[in-house]
């Protein structure tokens, strides 16, 4: 699980990969007011009710999540395929845009802002524990629309990116693949040395 957003990864070279969009070269932005924030503490992740007005934000300042998953959310760019917004936690800009949405949307909103860490905490393992039992009970049907939804939604993402963006994301892919070659190295040695640990008790 990421650190510093609380995302689930599914292996250690995909957690170096996702580290790297929080490291100091390449910060996260709040999606509404363009804000960045390396720490957990000063930004929230939030999931986007499926009323939420999206043509209320402004344009993108950063990538975004990279993967597209969750619910299938249809709406106008900025791209958000998983459906989530990295926010302040003050954020007065989002503040005051969910002040133009239904009642619905500003109670749902409050009660996420006044969340105890423990309760998000367990609310988000919930959601991945829920996640992973949907995964696992796809049919091989269902799959192949999730994993060609997931390619359509980061095609559009790449459209919208500016030259600058596209070669961090190059660098971030290239830093990527040399830390998981480590990691894969580090782990064959770590199961190497187990091995002879185990023959030498015998």
């Amino acid at each position: 699980m990421c650190p510093v957003c609380g995302r689930a990864l599914s292996s250690p070279g995909s957690l170096g990969r996702h580290l790297l969009i929080h490291s100091e070269d390449q910060r996260s932005n709040c999606a509404v007011c363009g804000a960045r924030f390396t720490s957990h503490a000063t930004f929230n992740s939030e999931k986007l009710p499926e009323v939420l007005n999206m043509e209320s934000l402004p344009p993108a300042h950063s990538e975004g999540p990279s993967s597209a998953e969750g619910k299938d959310i249809a709406f106008s760019p900025p791209v958000y395929p998983a459906g989530i917004l990295l926010v302040c936690n003050n954020c007065a800009a989002y503040r005051k845009l969910l002040e133009a949405q239904t009642p619905s949307v500003r109670k749902w909103a409050l009660r996420r802002q006044n969340e105890p860490l423990e309760v998000r905490l367990q609310r988000l393992e919930r959601e991945r524990t829920a996640k992973k039992s949907r995964r696992d009970n796809e049919t091989p049907e269902e799959r192949e629309v999730r994993r060609m939804r997931d390619r359509e939604a980061k095609r559009l993402q790449r459209m919208q990116e500016t030259d600058e963006q596209r070669a961090r994301r190059l660098q971030r892919d290239r830093e990527a693949k040399r830390l998981k070659r480590r990691l894969e190295k580090m782990d064959m040695m770590l199961r190497a040395q187990f091995g002879q640990n185990s023959s030498s008790l015998h």
